[in-house]
């Protein structure tokens, strides 16, 4: 059977290159000895891999420095909460409302603050795209909200709303990657990747920074905060290759059981264990450190060795 072309709503074609390359990498990608799908999100293979990700979106739109680029589970949709819960500080926003998702958007917006329709197409069964260029936009509005293309109905803003100074959201899941964007016109620009740039389920979240903060509605859940996505995290990287040596415990049973250790700079917790054959829960605990809290050089520890043995 040919190659189907799937115009319908939903997942678009992905190109057979890219199908090709992923399944020739199922089993073994770049000699990890694993696909992508089984390493683990902390490993080098794969941070080299969202890090490429990143780097080619930006060269591809042209995105500013001030704009953090976030890969999110729970497709589009999900930012419909998300958005009025990082945003809504004076709990108002303005919607545009010119098909089923802006409407979707709109009514989860309601659910947390006073969502104001300052324009709609729904008159005419969403068939065309409202003037914008003179809203009466509430003056504490937080933002103004569009959906910028309409599959269902076959509409697309030509020219974007005259926001009059408020920061603009678009979801621009249809039109992701198909033409160019002047991103610094928005305030937040998302879109699910289904169309034009991935499989569904994934979305991309385009954000300026000064939007990004801790200052978000209450109750907000952890993993619809855009900061705890932002924060940049160095990867931990997986240890793959362990090599075991005998102890030598004649070295092991002349060390002191007991001693103080002045802490010098550039010393870890792991490292100080290893040497005096303890471990970092050991010292944690006997010197009232919390978990994973290095002590300043300096810092006197006191340090029991763990590991005994018979000389034979």
């Amino acid at each position: 059977m040919g190659r189907v072309y799937n115009f319908s709503a939903g997942p678009a074609v992905l190109p057979e290159e890219v199908l090709k390359e992923a399944a020739d990498e199922m089993l073994d990608y770049k000699g990890t000895g694993m696909s992508v799908m089984e390493m683990s999100h902390r490993s080098k293979a794969f941070d080299d891999i969202i890090k490429e990700a990143e780097k080619d979106i930006r060269e591809l739109m042209g995105i500013p420095d001030n704009y953090k680029v976030l890969f999110l589970q729970g497709g589009a949709s999900q930012q419909f909460s998300a958005v009025p819960m990082n945003l809504m500080k004076n709990k108002k926003a303005a919607y545009i409302i010119t098909g089923q998702w802006a409407k979707k958007a709109y009514q989860e917006a309601q659910k947390y603050g006073e969502a104001v329709a300052v324009a709609s197409s729904a008159d005419k069964t969403f068939s065309y795209i409202p003037d914008c260029s003179d809203l009466d936009i509430p003056e504490d509005a937080d933002y103004v909200y569009i959906c910028e293309n309409n599959t269902i109905y076959g509409t697309k803003y030509k020219t974007l709303p005259n926001t009059k100074g408020h920061t603009l959201v678009a979801d621009v899941s249809s039109c992701f990657l198909s033409e160019p964007v002047d991103v610094t016109k928005y305030g937040v620009i998302y879109g699910g990747v289904q169309k034009n740039v991935g499989p569904a389920g994934v979305v991309i979240a385009i954000i300026r920074e000064d939007l990004i903060t801790d200052d978000v509605l209450e109750g907000t859940p952890t993993m619809l905060k855009w900061k705890t996505h932002a924060v940049i995290r160095e990867p931990v990287f997986i240890i793959d290759k362990v090599e075991e040596k005998p102890l030598d415990m004649k070295k092991i049973q002349a060390m002191p059981g007991i001693l103080i250790y002045m802490v010098k700079p550039g010393d870890e917790l792991w490292d100080i264990a290893r040497k005096y054959h303890t471990s970092i829960e050991e010292i944690c605990t006997l010197n009232g450190l919390k978990e994973n809290q290095e002590p300043s050089p300096g810092t006197p520890l006191l340090v029991v060795k763990k590991v005994e043995g018979q000389i034979k």
